[in-house]
């Protein structure tokens, strides 16, 4: 049986999206060990330190600028404004982390998924359980895409989901830069043109 070029990379999204969804217990190779372990580091530190730049009591930018340029590329983390080092970027799906100070002393708990890795370019799906907390946001996902680069792997992109599951079969999702072809297959079904929700239609 011969499957059409569109059935086919309609199969190949759906795995790439099982892959992202329940990370497969496979072993991990050494270019997926390297990106789970980068961003397993990255979610360690506490929310004190990691968005709010304040360091053993005090606010300290430049501090924060060096720490965060060993996960995010350069390009991210460019301020406009020249008083400023860097634009310090965040984890959590947009706006959570402001919600969150009685908590900055921590860091949430999250699940990283297993990485998709192609080459120079990977992915990774992380999940950040808000229910217990008196937030909107509630099960926050993001699919940060990742560079190898001459200093190892670096944040490029991101695909953010302030809720998940996608409910009522609307795209919440939202891309922090315009995405590559290659990002672009990581987009929810519901985020994608010409998808009908056959629960409300």
């Amino acid at each position: 049986m011969k499957l059409s070029i569109k059935a086919l990379r309609g199969l190949a999204a759906c795995v790439l999206g099982l892959m992202l969804t329940h990370g497969w217990a496979a072993t991990l190779r050494e270019d997926q060990k390297a990106v789970k372990q980068l961003m397993t580091k990255m979610y360690s530190y506490s929310i004190n330190n990691f968005e709010f730049a304040e360091f053993n009591g005090k606010y300290d930018l430049s501090r924060l600028c060096k720490l965060q340029s060993q996960f995010f590329d350069a390009s991210l983390l460019v301020s406009q404004d020249k008083k400023k080092p860097c634009q310090k970027s965040g984890r959590y799906t947009v706006g959570s982390s402001e919600l969150l100070r009685d908590m900055q002393d921590t860091a949430l708990p999250t699940k990283i998924a297993t990485p998709v890795v192609e080459g120079d370019v990977a992915a990774v799906e992380v999940i950040t359980d808000l229910r217990h907390l008196p937030l909107p946001e509630g099960r926050g996902r993001i699919v940060w895409f990742l560079n190898k680069t001459p200093v190892g792997w670096r944040i490029v992109n991101s695909l953010d989901f302030e809720n998940w599951p996608i409910q009522d079969g609307k795209c919440w999702g939202d891309f922090g830069s315009p995405p590559t072809p290659w990002q672009k297959q990581f987009e929810a079904p519901q985020c994608k043109p010409g998808f009908v929700d056959k629960q409300i239609h």
